[in-house]
């Protein structure tokens, strides 16, 4: 959210790692969630403040996400089946409509704070806002909206300092979207690094290895019918709007209250033009309902 200065700031933001073994580490050249678990174990007194004295700027090309250096540094070899995960709830939702897609951590029982970036479509969703989820009420959100319009978004949460989630699966963030109306049947949301690195860190600010893994939102589409112009030449020209694939059927009334049959139809598309022989029904009232 802040850009670092030249006097000396990155070093002293970057203060985890802070012990290699039993020799001060003095930062890794990166700026992640971990950096921000330490300085709290500082401010608590949990841990004794040592001096900065690590890299002076970010270090080109290093690893981030599950897989990073500090990670595979610090860490034993972990099974896959075995490891923490954070993922996206799948959903479905309205065109056109609000949702709320859930984020689920699949803890270990050690893990403090957590960082991450979600990567969306902004041309098929806008985001409305981010909020704690039932099982971290008490965590202290950090959100990155610089670059939401390219459908970059940035969250950090923590825990007080040595506290921790507990074991097994916790909704810990639910995101609020409004789906625009769009052609697409579903769109993915996944987890990055910009502008947010991925991250999992413990209690005493040691990352762990996670897993992530993307969200898929499916999208309902709305049945619509719009009549296209005047009727003329004994024919009426609707746009019929709905999913490519299903069956449906357009029926007619002159009073509202007993419908009939004028055809049935599949769209091939999901908007399409029909055209309708109704010569003196024209003045009567259109409406399409799904077959299946």
């Amino acid at each position: 959210l802040d850009s670092v200065d030249g006097s000396g700031e990155f070093r002293r933001a970057d203060c985890a790692p802070r012990l290699v073994g039993d020799q001060p580490a003095l930062g890794d050249g990166r700026l992640t969630v971990a950096d921000w678990v330490q300085a709290g174990l500082y401010v608590a007194s949990v841990d004794p403040v040592v001096r900065a004295g690590g890299p002076s700027a970010s270090l080109p090309n290093v690893l981030s996400g599950s897989f990073n250096s500090r990670s595979l540094a610090t860490k034993a070899v972990v099974p896959r089946n075995e490891m923490s995960q954070v993922r996206i709830g799948g959903i479905s939702a309205d065109s056109g409509a609000p949702f709320s897609v859930p984020i689920i951590l699949r803890a270990s029982g050690d893990e403090n704070a957590l960082g991450f970036s979600i990567t969306f479509d902004p041309r098929v969703l806008g985001l409305q806002g981010v909020r704690l989820g039932p099982s971290a009420v008490n965590g202290s959100l950090l959100v990155n909206e610089n670059l939401v319009q390219q459908g970059l978004l940035g969250i950090a949460l923590a825990l007080a300092p040595n506290q921790s989630f507990a074991r097994g699966e916790a909704e810990i963030l639910e995101l609020d979207f409004l789906a625009k109306e769009a052609d697409s049947a579903e769109t993915m949301l996944s987890l990055g690094d910009t502008p947010v690195i991925r991250e999992l860190v413990s209690k005493d600010a040691t990352p762990s290895k996670c897993l992530y893994f993307y969200g898929r939102v499916s999208f309902a589409k709305k049945m619509h019918l719009k009549p296209l112009g005047p009727f003329s030449e004994g024919q009426v020209r609707f746009e019929v709007r709905g999913e490519v694939g299903k069956r449906y059927r357009l029926e007619m009334s002159a009073d509202l209250e007993n419908w009939e049959l004028v055809r049935n139809l599949r769209l091939e598309h999901p908007t399409s033009v029909l055209h309708v022989k109704a010569e003196n029904a024209a003045c009567g009232f259109y409406r399409i309902k799904p077959l299946e």
